[in-house]
């Protein structure tokens, strides 16, 4: 038995209760999506508070690997960031960017004075500047993500001229009719 309507419907077309299924799982995989990313951007933030929790003393003469371990975790974190902000990059407006930036610099400013209170770590400025270093390398990569998976105009079959708008002839003379 098929889950396609018999009574005034068209041969083939989903019944009421296909389409409500259907709906209801577009709407659970939207909001699993949600959860999703908010699931990345809190297990990153978690990941970079327990690692800053970590009593640590590094060599002398190695500041550079621990300007770039900020770079990268805050890059890596700031893509998650701009994920929830941007709703899955399909939002990339310059103010939720915005908005995502400045979570992750209130984040990596909190962090920085919570080193403070680590046995052998230190609340830098240097270190913070690296965290808004990687942030902004993500949120650049955000919008080129952005534009990237905006659709692009369609192309003529012949060429790469844009299509005409719909409705529109196309230039030249017409055809007898």
């Amino acid at each position: 038995m098929h889950a396609t309507s018999s009574a005034g419907g068209a041969a083939g077309a989903p019944s009421p209760f296909v389409r409500a299924v259907r709906s209801l799982s577009a709407s659970r995989l939207w909001r699993h999506g949600v959860r999703r990313r908010w699931a990345y951007a809190v297990l990153g933030s978690a990941v970079i508070f327990t690692l800053s929790s970590l009593p640590l003393s590094l060599p002398g003469g190695v500041p550079l690997i621990d300007t770039w371990a900020h770079t990268l975790a805050y890059f890596t974190l700031g893509l998650a960031y701009q994920n929830v902000a941007t709703r899955g990059w399909l939002m990339a407006a310059p103010g939720r960017l915005a908005a995502g930036f400045g979570a992750l610099a209130l984040y990596g400013l909190s962090d920085e004075l919570h080193q403070a209170f680590v046995p052998g770590r230190f609340c830098e400025l240097s270190d913070w500047l690296a965290d808004l270093a990687g942030g902004g390398l993500a949120l650049g990569a955000s919008l080129a993500l952005a534009r990237a998976l905006r659709p692009a105009t369609p192309l003529r079959a012949g060429g790469g001229e844009p299509a005409p708008p719909s409705g529109a002839r196309p230039p030249g003379p017409s055809a007898p009719g």
